[in-house]
């Protein structure tokens, strides 16, 4: 199970399953695989910002036997008991007989970021308001997912995923899992540490134990990013794998533990002559 406990804000499909975020799609070999290898799914986002790759995701899942769920229909599984008004109680049953026949994949054509922040929307606040977009080369209403967190968020972008961190943790339920791969080894083991500082807020070095230091410079910059929301990570498993690092952390939503984030931070003073360093704690 991702969660112990049931989300403090309701978004996606609660105990009827998990659903999955995968920001930076390309041609959703990824989700795919999650669909396959992963029980419990229900619904596996996947966005891209190419409008060809969106054209290959759908057509892998065709492939592959994979269901395709509509940015409309996956909306609707977030609205019963979303919002309290009355006069919505009909629309709210008919949205709920869609939800529970809907499961698959939901491709996405939208930026990565636009996508994770119009997940993070309050339901309440926006009932009334949908939010579109209108292709220009079509001349197509576009309506993306929106109002609904998730269970999981993965990104794997080319580079940095430094952009895409706020929006991942404002989407992100209680409980739930972050994966985070980030392919610029050079910069956070230490080869451009000005550079490393200007993404990170964490200054690099060319140290034996430079691989580890990249993987903490990483949960340091999601720890960052998620007390400014209230939230903390638990990290659960951290990777250094040929050119990048990949993290898996969880998100929690407590303001009272995220205060007490200062005191997970160190600053470290390393010997230049020998292996020797020293950690002083930031709290």
């Amino acid at each position: 199970k991702l969660r112990g406990e049931e989300p403090r804000r309701k978004g996606g499909v609660g105990s009827d399953g998990i659903t999955v975020l995968e920001a930076l799609s390309a041609t959703g070999l990824r989700a795919l695989r999650y669909w396959h290898e992963v029980e419990g799914i229900r619904h596996v986002i996947a966005n891209d910002l190419d409008p060809d790759a969106v054209r290959c995701i759908k057509d892998n899942c065709a492939l592959n036997g994979v269901p395709v769920v509509t940015a409309e229909e996956f909306n609707s599984c977030g609205w019963p008991g979303a919002n309290k008004d009355t006069r919505l109680s009909a629309l709210e049953q008919q949205k709920d007989r869609i939800a529970k026949t809907t499961r698959g994949i939901v491709p996405s054509c939208d930026d990565a970021v636009t996508l994770m922040n119009n997940l993070a929307l309050e339901p309440d606040r926006y009932a009334r308001r949908t939010l579109q977009w209108r292709d220009e080369a079509s001349g197509e209403t576009v309506t993306p997912p929106q109002k609904q967190l998730v269970d999981v968020v993965d990104l794997d972008p080319y580079g940095t995923a430094a952009p895409f961190l706020e929006g991942a943790v404002r989407c992100a339920k209680e409980g739930a899992l972050l994966l985070v791969t980030c392919t610029d080894s050079a910069i956070l083991c230490g080869n451009y540490a000005e550079t490393c500082h200007a993404k990170y807020a964490s200054l690099s070095a060319r140290l034996g134990s430079c691989h580890e230091m990249a993987a903490r410079i990483v949960l340091a910059s999601i720890e960052r990013t998620a007390i400014k929301h209230g939230k903390y990570i638990e990290p659960l498993l951290s990777l250094h794998i040929d050119f990048y690092v990949r993290v898996f952390v969880r998100i929690r939503a407590q303001p009272a533990e995220a205060k007490l984030s200062v005191s997970k931070l160190a600053h470290v003073f390393h010997c230049v002559e020998c292996p020797a360093y020293h950690l002083k704690p930031l709290g």
